[in-house]
């Protein structure tokens, strides 16, 4: 009989808890209000300046497409072969950056 009386007791804790208090009862009324979250306007922005496309140069485009005539004439020759594979060990990923900045210059010129 003791346990039903404090199982009881726990039962009452529970719903004033739940409730907010003793408004259960409708003593008082301590109920939470719920707020709706609102995203700031600027939360995806950086805070820096906008730019537009990054320009190439005519001078900048040819010195490019100068070097990758280049690094092609050392991958045709047996003699420039082991040159040509030396540059692209020590710089993985340089041909690479060469053919997009060639592609952004050519879409550059298209606008």
């Amino acid at each position: 009989m003791a346990r039903a009386a404090c199982a009881l007791c726990d039962v009452h804790q529970f719903i004033q808890c739940l409730s907010g208090g003793e408004r259960f009862y409708g003593q008082k009324d301590n109920s939470i209000t719920i707020t709706p979250i609102k995203k700031p306007k600027h939360a995806t922005e950086t805070g820096e300046t906008k730019t537009d496309a990054a320009e190439v140069s005519e001078a900048e485009y040819s010195r490019i497409k100068n070097f990758r005539v280049y690094m092609d004439s050392l991958a045709r020759s047996p003699s420039g072969k082991a040159l040509y594979d030396s540059i692209n060990n020590h710089r993985p990923g340089l041909m690479d950056s060469v053919r997009f900045i060639e592609n952004y210059y050519q879409q550059l010129k298209q606008k």
